[in-house]
C-alpha cells in the first residue's frame, strides 16, 4: 500500500569513526563484537564504536559524557570473558596521565573506584582466560619515568605480581595477548626510552624485537629477537591471538620504518604470513573476533591518522570499510547509476567549487575522477537508462556553464549539442516512458521558467509556460505514474506547489504539502511506489522534515533522522532499496552519510 503512514520508513546514520592512532579495541564475545575508545587524530578523541563484521561502525556512546571515559590515547583495553565487560584503564590527554579503571557492560561504563596501579599511559594489556584476570604490564608514569611492573585485575582489585627473577624491560608501547594453547600472556617488542610528551613516539635506539610468557608467576623469555627471522624491533605494533590458526598475530609498528608485514608466533618461533597485507602502520589495535574466526585491525598512523579496518580470515587480509569520502560539501549533484549499482556524486563546494566524482556502494566511498567537467556548484544530475550512463548538465564556477556530460563508471564524455543556455540551480529527471531528460527552470542571469528534453544528442526546448521561474526546486520521475514531478524552489521567495510533467505540458496539483522550500531533494522509492522529499531550507531555517508523495497527496513522516539541512545530495538505490543522502549546510558544510529504508 502506499496511501501514506503504513509505509514504514526509518533513516540511518552511516558513522565512520574518525581516522586515529593510539586508540583501544577488545572483542566483545558476549555480545560478539569489537568495542574501540578513543584514539588521537585531529584532535583527542572519546566515544565508543562497536563493530559486528556486518560492514558497519555502530556508534555505542557518543564522547563528551560525564558517565564515561574521557577522551584520551594509549589507554588500554582487555575483555573479561568471566565477568563479560570490557576493562579500560589509564591513557593520557597530551597533558596528564589517568589512572582510572572503568568497565564496560555493552550498555554503559561504569568507573570502578579502587586503588590503581598508579597514573600510567602506552601501558600493554591482555586478559589471562586461563587464570580469569587481566593482566596490565609497563608503560609511563606521570613523571615520564617508564615503568616494568605486572599488574592484575580480577575484578575487585588490582595487585602488582612483580617476578621474583629477571623479566621484560620496563618499556612503552609494547603489545600483549594471551596465547590459548600455550596457557601465557604473550608480550612482544615497546620502547625502552622515554617518550615524548605528546603522540608517545620516543626515540629509536631503545626499542625491542623481544618475546616473553607469563604464566601468572613468572616471565620468560621466549625469543631475544637476535635470530634472522625474528620481526625487526618495534614499538606501536598490536597483537591478538588466532584460535583458528593457534598463532599470535602480529601487524603493524616500527622504528623509524615501519614494516608492512604480518607475523604469526607458533610458541617457538615467528615467520612473515604469506599475502597481502594492510601494509605499514603505527599505533594501530587488533583484536580476535572468536564469533566469526576474524581477526580485526583498525587504524593507526601511516603518515596520515588512518581510519581502515582490516580483517584477516584464514591467514588472508581483506578490507573491509575505510574512512575515505568525499569532504564536507553542498550544491553537490548526486544520482544513482542502475546499471553498476553506485550512488554517484559530483561536485560541490566547501568554499571552493570542486570537480571530484565519487561513487558510494552501499558500504565504501571511492574517489573514481578528478578530471571530466569543470569543477562548479549547483548542477544537475540524473541517470539515462537507455545510454546506461549518468548525465550531467550545467552549473556555475566563475561563469555559467550549459555543457552536458555523461559518465558511464570509468569517464566523463561531452555531450556536443548545444541546449539550453548556462545556468545553475535547475533540476533534471529522466522520462523512462518517453526516453528522455527532462529540465527545468535555473538561473541564466535571471529566474528561467523554461522546460527542455534531451532526447539521444538532440536538444529541444518544448514549453515556457507551467510553473513560475525557479531555481533550487527538486524533480524526479514517477515511474509507476509514468510522469515527472517537481516541487518547491525559490524565485526571490521559498515556493511549494507542486507540479506535475506528462510529456506535454505541466498541470499543478492543488494538494496541501509540505512548508514552502527550496535546496530540497526529491527521490523515487520504486519498491514502495512513493516519492520521498527531505530538507531544504523554509524561510531562511534548515528542514529535517522527510515527506512522502503518492501521486495523490503529500504525507509528512515523524522519524527523526539527518539534522536540518539544505543543497545536499539525495539518490535512490534501487539495488538496496534504500535513498542516500549526504552532506549538505546548515551552519557548517557537512560530510555525513545517511540511508533511509523500510520493510520491501
Amino acid at each position: 500500500n502506499n496511501g501514506g503512514e503504513d509505509i514504514l520508513l526509518g533513516w540511518s546514520l552511516r558513522p565512520l569513526p574518525d581516522p586515529r592512532n593510539s586508540h583501544a579495541m577488545a572483542y566483545d564475545a558476549a555480545r560478539r563484537q569489537t568495542v574501540l575508545f578513543g584514539g588521537y587524530g585531529t584532535r583527542i578523541l572519546g566515544g565508543t564504536w562497536t563493530w559486528d563484521g556486518s560492514g558497519d561502525w555502530r556508534l555505542a556512546q557518543d564522547e563528551g559524557r560525564l558517565d564515561a571515559p574521557s577522551p584520551r590515547y594509549s589507554h588500554a583495553m582487555a575483555y573479561d570473558s568471566v565477568r563479560e565487560v570490557v576493562v579500560l584503564f589509564g591513557g593520557t590527554n597530551g597533558t596528564t596521565r589517568n589512572g582510572e579503571t572503568w568497565e564496560w557492560n555493552g550498555a554503559a561504563w561504569i568507573q570502578r573506584i579502587v586503588d590503581s596501579p598508579g597514573e600510567v599511559s602506552s601501558h600493554a594489556m591482555a586478559y589471562d582466560a586461563g587464570r580469569g584476570v587481566t593482566v596490565l604490564f609497563g608503560g609511563s608514569d606521570s613523571d615520564n619515568n617508564l615503568r616494568g611492573q605486572t599488574w592484575e585485575w580480577d575484578g575487585a582489585s588490582w595487585s602488582r605480581r612483580d617476578d621474583k627473577g629477571e623479566g621484560p624491560a620496563p618499556r612503552i608501547q609494547s603489545a600483549m595477548t594471551y596465547d590459548a594453547a600455550a596457557g601465557m600472556v604473550i608480550l612482544f617488542g615497546g620502547d625502552t626510552e622515554t617518550e615524548f610528551a605528546q603522540g608517545e613516539g620516543g626515540g629509536d635506539e631503545g626499542v625491542l624485537n623481544d618475546t616473553w610468557g607469563w604464566d601468572g608467576q613468572t616471565w620468560t623469555l621466549l625469543d631475544d629477537g637476535q635470530s634472522k627471522d625474528a620481526p625487526s624491533p618495534r614499538k606501536g605494533h598490536s597483537l591478538c591471538y588466532d584460535a583458528e590458526l593457534e598463532r599470535v598475530i602480529l601487524h603493524g609498528g616500527g622504528n623509524g620504518e615501519s614494516d608492512t608485514r604480518t607475523w604469526q608466533w607458533d610458541g617457538t618461533s615467528w615467520q612473515p604470513l604469506i599475502g597481502p597485507t594492510p601494509g605499514a602502520r603505527t599505533s594501530t589495535a587488533m583484536v580476535y573476533d572468536a564469533s566469526r574466526r576474524t581477526a580485526v585491525l583498525f587504524g593507526g598512523f601511516d603518515g596520515d591518522d588512518d581510519g581502515e579496518v582490516w580483517e584477516l580470515a584464514s591467514g588472508r587480509w581483506s578490507l573491509r570499510t575505510d574512512s575515505i569520502r568525499p569532504t564536507p560539501r553542498h550544491l553537490h549533484a548526486m544520482t544513482f547509476d542502475a546499471v553498476r549499482g553506485r550512488t554517484v556524486l559530483f561536485g560541490g563546494s566547501d568554499g571552493e567549487p570542486d570537480g571530484e566524482t565519487w561513487e558510494y556502494d552501499g558500504r565504501l566511498w571511492a574517489l573514481r575522477s578528478v578530471g571530466g567537467p569543470s569543477p562548479r556548484v549547483s548542477s544537475a544530475m540524473t541517470f539515462d537508462t537507455s545510454r546506461q550512463a549518468c548525465v550531467l548538465v550545467g552549473g556555475q564556477n566563475n561563469i555559467l556553464e550549459g555543457d552536458a556530460w555523461t559518465w558511464n563508471g570509468a569517464r566523463w564524455t561531452q555531450l556536443p549539442a548545444a541546449g539550453p543556455s548556462g545556468r545553475h540551480g535547475h533540476a533534471l529527471a529522466y522520462d523512462a516512458a518517453r526516453d528522455e531528460i527532462v529540465l527545468f527552470g535555473g538561473y541564466d542571469g535571471q529566474y528561467d521558467g523554461e522546460t527542455w528534453v534531451l532526447r539521444g544528442d538532440q536538444w529541444t526546448l518544448v514549453s515556457t509556460t507551467g510553473p513560475v521561474p525557479r531555481i533550487k526546486h527538486a524533480m524526479v520521475y514517477d515511474a509507476e505514474r509514468a510522469r515527472v514531478v517537481l516541487y518547491g524552489g525559490f524565485n526571490g521567495r521559498d515556493l511549494g506547489d507542486t507540479w506535475i510533467w506528462d510529456g506535454q505540458s505541466w498541470t499543478e496539483v492543488a494538494v496541501a504539502g509540505p512548508p514552502v522550500r527550496s535546496g530540497h531533494s526529491l527521490v523515487y522509492d520504486s519498491v514502495r511506489r512513493v516519492s520521498l522529499a527531505f530538507g531544504g531550507r523554509t524561510l531562511g531555517v534548515p528542514s529535517n522534515q522527510t515527506w512522502m508523495w503518492n501521486g495523490q497527496a503529500w504525507t509528512a513522516f515523524s522519524f527523526t533522522g539527518p539534522s536540518g539541512r539544505y543543497d545536499h545530495g539525495f539518490a535512490y538505490d534501487v539495488f538496496r532499496a534504500t535513498g542516500v543522502l549526504f552532506g549538505g549546510f546548515n551552519g557548517p558544510v557537512l560530510d555525513d552519510t545517511w540511508e533511509v529504508t523500510g520493510p520491501r
